[in-house]
């Protein structure tokens, strides 16, 4: 096994420790400030999430006040990292929405979520949900990180893939794997499940995951110029090649080219159906403006599982994250 720090520990420690020298020279504080629009007070929409069977983006209240979410990333189809979060919720949420928060526009549910999701953020500061890579769906109301009463074990063929410890750096608390290990080389294993051992019973069984295809043809320019695949700007066409199959999403994410050492910013997530082709809906554009320069995107395929127990959801992720 190669002794290099995984991914998403090393991303979260870097920040970190950039965050403790700014707030060092600054003489204290934090490296950004700011509000994150749409997020500022409980049902209100939030990065990730898919409100389109709503009204006005609000959530119906239930009986959901914890949740939690297990991804299984790739680069291209080799394995490159995992990352998992659990987290209470300061208000109950719909079940049934929860349930299809990610059903595929293509299911023949005529409840799913067919639109897109797009949240702009004014000058946030980072989280968890930001720093992870990885995606983890981030609801409306998220409350304080859980810590569970076990483990969390990746398994294929019924034997041991992973296993996933609780970390905690600075302010961030999540679930990795040790330090010092990554993934096996080579394709995620097309059987791999999860094993969740939890004494409280919230989140505790054994879980499958849904296949993901890789990522390919990512293209962006701005309209109707011929640049393709510098920046992002407020008018940027994005198309690849759509995998046909249900239950898989797009996500794309971009900040202020430079954001994260300016004083204001703007970052853009999005969940969009596999369609092929995106442009940011006039609701994103407007808060842009026409002079917005954005980074070289983040961009990935999700697909992603729903496991409901009486009080809790659990989201099994899959996500292919596009290679140079």
């Amino acid at each position: 096994m190669r002794s290099r720090m995984n991914k998403i520990t090393q991303r979260i420690l870097t920040v970190v420790l950039i965050a403790s020298a700014a707030a060092g020279c600054s003489g204290g504080g934090s490296v950004t400030s700011g509000t994150q629009a749409g997020v500022s007070s409980p049902g209100e929409g939030a990065p990730g999430l898919v409100l389109t069977q709503t009204t006005a983006g609000v959530v119906p209240s239930g009986s959901i006040t914890q949740y939690g979410a297990i991804n299984v990333a790739d680069d291209a189809g080799q394995a490159a990292d995992v990352v998992a979060g659990f987290f209470n919720l300061q208000v109950g949420l719909s079940a049934s929405v929860l349930d299809q928060l990610f059903a595929s526009s293509s299911s023949g549910d005529s409840n799913a979520a067919t639109q897109a999701n797009c949240q702009v953020f004014e000058t946030p500061k980072p989280t968890l949900f930001d720093l992870s890579g990885a995606y983890l769906p981030e609801l409306v109301a998220t409350g304080a990180p859980i810590e569970l009463d076990g483990s969390i074990t990746l398994r294929t063929q019924s034997l041991p893939y992973a296993l996933l410890e609780f970390t905690d750096v600075g302010e961030f608390t999540f679930y990795s794997l040790p330090i010092n290990e990554r993934l096996p080389e080579g394709e995620v294993p097309t059987d791999l499940s999860v094993m969740v051992a939890d004494g409280s019973e919230r989140f505790g069984g054994d879980f499958g995951f849904e296949p993901v295809d890789p990522l390919q043809g990512f293209t962006y320019a701005d309209q109707p110029g011929p640049v393709v695949n510098t920046q992002v700007f407020s008018d940027s066409r994005f198309t690849w090649t759509p995998s046909g199959k249900a239950g898989q999403w797009i996500r794309i994410e971009t900040q202020t080219a430079g954001g994260f050492f300016l004083d204001e910013s703007q970052s853009i997530k999005c969940v969009v159906p596999d369609s092929g082709m995106f442009t940011f809906p006039a609701s994103v554009t407007s808060k842009l403006g026409g002079d917005f320069s954005g980074a070289k995107p983040m961009v990935s395929r999700l697909s992603i599982k729903t496991q409901l127990n009486d009080t809790t959801a659990l989201f099994l992720i899959r996500e292919s994250f596009l290679t140079d």
